[in-house]
């Protein structure tokens, strides 16, 4: 059985969001660390200061 492979679309779409967030992160490592933890891992504001320690 073949697995199905997403469209070539989202594939350049994941790819360029990969690359931003690489940049992102090149850049400011906290705000890449709250994107990845809001947007990937669905953590509100309130666990995010508490992760990263803040208030």
């Amino acid at each position: 059985m073949t697995t199905p492979r997403p469209p070539v679309a989202a594939e350049e779409d994941f790819s360029r969001l990969n690359d931003a967030l690489d940049a992102l992160r090149s850049v400011d490592e906290r705000s890449f660390r709250v994107v990845e933890m809001r947007y990937f891992a669905g953590m509100t504001d309130e666990d995010i200061a508490g992760e990263l320690r803040l208030g």
